[in-house]
C-alpha cells in the first residue's frame, strides 16, 4: 500500500518567544525596551499596547509571527 508517513506537527511556539529570542540575538538594545516594557506597571504599558508594538518589530524583521495580548498577560503573570 502506498501510505504517506504522518510527521509530527512542529511544536507550537508562542509568538512572544520568538520575537523577545530575535531581539535577545539580534538587536540587544531593543530587547532591553521589550523586557523593560514587560516589567513595566500594565497601566502605563497596556497588554494590547506591547503586543502591538512587538507585533511591528516582527513584521519588519520578517519573522512570520504576531503577538497578542494573552500572551502578555500570560508572560506577566509568570514572570511576576
Amino acid at each position: 500500500m502506498n501510505r504517506l508517513a504522518t510527521t509530527p506537527a512542529p511544536p507550537r511556539v508562542s509568538g512572544l518567544a520568538v520575537v523577545l529570542d530575535h531581539l535577545a540575538d539580534a538587536h540587544p538594545d531593543e530587547y532591553a525596551t521589550a523586557v523593560e516594557w514587560l516589567h513595566g506597571d500594565p497601566a502605563y504599558y497596556g497588554h494590547q499596547w506591547i503586543a502591538d508594538q512587538l507585533t511591528v518589530i516582527a513584521r519588519e524583521d520578517n519573522l512570520g509571527v504576531t503577538v497578542d495580548e494573552k500572551a502578555i498577560r500570560r508572560w506577566r503573570k509568570a514572570n511576576a
